[in-house]
């Protein structure tokens, strides 16, 4: 049994609300896990080696193709996700700070996280 939430422009299932630590839990490991690999190794292990340019590329191609089975999936994907990667090098390449791409990438999969957490709530 499921009780609803009434909130302003819609009605909050208590099934999501009971997910939401998980969504966010898992958004944060998530995008911290990917940061540090995806950006952060690159970006610092290229960084006085290769064009600034060069660097958000390899980091957004990397980024892409490893979400190929991601969600989205295939080549839009790894298209979207590329292109995010490519966007969160130069965040830290010009910030040189972790900080606008983690939060950035923490939004989007709260985001990712929670429609599949309102997808299961629904079960409930």
């Amino acid at each position: 049994m499921s009780v609803s939430v009434v909130s302003q422009g819609g009605v909050i299932n208590s099934s999501f609300l009971k997910l939401l630590p998980l969504v966010l839990l898992f958004s944060f490991t998530n995008a911290w896990t990917e940061e540090i690999v995806s950006r952060f190794v690159i970006v610092t292990g290229l960084s006085g080696k290769v064009n600034p340019v060069a660097i958000c590329w390899i980091s957004g191609s990397i980024f892409g193709l490893a979400h190929i089975g991601g969600t989205p999936n295939g080549v839009f994907g790894v298209i979207a996700s590329g292109v995010m990667g490519g966007l969160l090098a130069k965040s830290v390449i010009e910030t040189k700070s972790m900080g606008w791409a983690l939060l950035i990438h923490f939004l989007q999969d709260v985001v990712i996280f929670g429609a599949g957490a309102m997808v299961l709530a629904k079960d409930y």
